[in-house]
C-alpha cells in the first residue's frame, strides 16, 4: 500500500490460498527492483515484481502448504539470491531466480517445516549454513557454498534482522580500505635527500635499534663504572703501600 493507504497499482495479488508466511523483499532476478516472495496455503511460492506482476518462472509448486517465511541470500555463490523456504511436505526448499531447484535442493526431512530459515555463517569457515526446524522434532543445520558476507543476504532470516523490524535495508560491499588506512606511514626527510617512507615495518625496526642501541648505552656505562671502582681499589692500593714504606 502506498502512505496513503491506497493500493499500490497492480495489488492486492490473488493467491489460491491463505498466507501466514511473512513476505520476504530482494532484487532476486536482478532488474534492479524489489521483489517480493511470500508462500500461501495453495502450496505454492510466490515471487512479485513491483507491479504485482510474476517473475519469470514462478510461482512454484511445493508439496504442501507454505507456512515457513522465504529468507534470501547468494547461498550457492552464482552471484544471485536465491530464496530458501519450508513447505508441510516435509521438504526444505531453495530456489534459483527462475524458480529451478538449486542443486542437491530441496533437502527431505522427516515432518512438515512450517518454522521460517535462517542464513549465517553458523560454524565460521566463511561459508554460509541454512539453520531451520522441522515437525520431526530437529533443528538442520546445511551447508551450502556461498561465501557469508552481509551484502550478499539482504534477507537473511524472518522479519528481515535480529530485532525483526521487517524494514528492507540495501546492503553494499564493503568498501576498499585506502594504503594510509591500511598500511600506516612514518616520513623521515634527511637533508636534501629524498623522502624516505617507512612501512610500520620498518617502523618496528627501527624502534628496535633504538632500543638496543640504549641497552647497549646502559650497558657499556655500568661497565666503565665498574672498572673506575676497580681503578680505583688499585690506586687506593698503591697508595697504602707507599705510606707503609715511608
Amino acid at each position: 500500500m502506498n502512505a496513503d493507504g491506497t493500493n499500490v497499482t497492480g495489488w492486492p495479488v490473488q493467491t489460491g490460498g491463505d498466507i501466514d508466511s511473512s513476505p520476504a523483499l530482494g532484487d532476486i532476478d536482478g532488474d534492479g527492483d524489489l521483489e517480493v516472495v511470500v508462500g500461501s496455503y495453495d502450496d505454492k511460492i510466490w515471487a512479485l515484481n513491483a507491479d504485482g506482476t510474476n517473475v519469470t518462472g514462478w510461482p512454484v509448486q511445493t508439496g504442501g502448504d507454505i507456512d515457513s517465511s522465504p529468507a534470501l541470500g547468494d547461498i550457492d555463490g552464482d552471484g544471485d539470491l536465491e530464496v530458501v523456504v519450508g513447505s508441510y511436505d516435509d521438504k526444505i526448499w531453495a530456489l534459483n531466480a527462475d524458480g529451478t531447484n538449486v542443486t542437491g535442493w530441496p533437502v527431505q526431512t522427516g515432518s512438515g517445516v512450517f518454522s521460517s530459515p535462517a542464513l549465517g555463517d553458523l560454524d565460521g569457515d566463511g561459508r554460509v549454513e541454512i539453520v531451520i526446524g522441522s515437525d520431526d522434532g530437529y533443528i538442520y543445520a546445511l551447508n551450502e557454498k556461498g561465501v557469508y558476507e552481509e551484502h550478499l543476504y539482504p534477507w537473511p532470516k524472518f522479519h528481515h534482522d535480529n530485532n525483526n523490524t521487517g524494514l528492507y535495508k540495501p546492503l553494499s560491499p564493503p568498501s576498499e580500505p585506502s594504503p594510509t588506512e591500511s598500511q600506516p606511514v612514518f616520513i623521515m626527510s634527511q637533508g636534501d635527500a629524498d623522502t624516505l617512507l617507512l612501512s610500520t615495518v620498518g617502523l618496528g625496526i627501527i624502534i628496535g635499534i633504538g632500543v638496543a642501541f640504549i641497552i647497549t648505552i646502559v650497558l657499556f656505562r655500568r661497565k666503565i663504572n665498574t672498572l673506575n671502582n676497580q681503578i680505583s681499589v688499585i690506586n687506593k692500593k698503591i697508595g697504602s703501600t707507599s705510606a707503609s714504606k715511608k
